[in-house]
């Protein structure tokens, strides 16, 4: 079958384009997304999301933390069992004490404030249907719950003034595919 590969260059200032680049010529259905001022991890998903064409997206990180095969099998259990969303789920972590912790306070907390059994949050990959990403109302819902959220912790005074909002563009350009 077709399929996309979308490479999201986060306002790297590292080597990546020039490294990804040359990955154009190989990869026909290779596109590249260039964020242009790095807005945070999850504008980044959302950016290589919003070009997305295929009938199931996903995102995984591209640093090696789960091994790429993965993908293929959470992809082949999304659609053999006809899942909305299908999702890694980390068995052995290599981080510090400090860094477990505070994973799983945080999903503790995600699991306790919405009532979900959901482990591991932040694991990937996280593959899932496109209709599940349209009913969830697609990157203007998500972004409307995240500023709804933002609103509320800057309206927070025992945030202690600790909080800045940016009103800079995320602008990005894209390329190939």
């Amino acid at each position: 079958g077709s399929y996309e590969i979308i490479v999201v260059n986060n306002g790297s200032t590292d080597n990546t384009a020039r490294i990804i680049a040359p990955l154009q010529q190989e990869i026909k259905n290779l596109k590249i997304v260039d964020v242009l001022l790095n807005r945070g991890y999850g504008n980044g998903i959302l950016s290589g999301l919003k070009e997305a064409k295929g009938d199931v997206l996903g995102w995984m990180h591209a640093d090696g933390q789960m091994p790429l095969g993965y993908l293929l099998l959470i992809y082949k259990k999304l659609i053999d069992e006809n899942l909305d969303l299908c999702k890694a789920v980390r068995q052995s972590r290599d981080e510090s004490f400090w860094r477990q912790l505070q994973s799983a306070v945080y999903n503790f907390l995600f699991r306790f404030l919405f009532r979900v059994d959901y482990l591991d949050i932040n694991a990937t990959p996280k593959i899932f249907k496109k209709s599940l990403y349209e009913r969830l109302g697609g990157k203007p819902a998500i972004t409307a719950v995240v500023d709804d959220f933002v609103g509320r912790v800057a309206a927070d005074s025992r945030i202690n003034g600790k909080f800045a909002n940016t009103e800079e563009e995320g602008s990005y350009k894209v390329s190939g595919g």
